[in-house]
């Protein structure tokens, strides 16, 4: 079901969750979220004028989190990583409300 949400994000959404790795369609997470014990973390690389950005969001441990990929769109000028940060931003928040991006 997961992902089938993710499909019917706008078309202009999806370079922001290219890669999705979810093995249990999020209901661990979604219930570390309900008891207010889940972690999110982020991350904006660049190398060169390659930029990705990726966060993992998980319950008390790692197993069954959600990670979440993507290569940077657009031009990104060398030395400018917060490009990058944004990215990662822009995805999250695609992921948070999937009926708005």
């Amino acid at each position: 079901m997961l992902y089938a949400d993710l499909e019917s994000l706008p078309h202009l959404c999806h370079w922001a969750v290219q890669h999705v790795m979810i093995d249990d369609d999020g209901r661990t997470v979604a219930a570390a979220i309900g008891a207010g014990v889940a972690m999110a973390v982020s991350d904006g690389s660049l190398h060169y004028t390659l930029g990705t950005s990726a966060f993992v969001i998980e319950g008390l441990d790692s197993e069954h989190r959600i990670l979440v990929c993507n290569r940077v769109s657009g031009t990104v000028k060398e030395g400018d990583s917060h490009h990058c940060e944004l990215a990662v931003l822009y995805a999250i928040v695609c992921w948070r409300d999937l009926s708005s991006c």
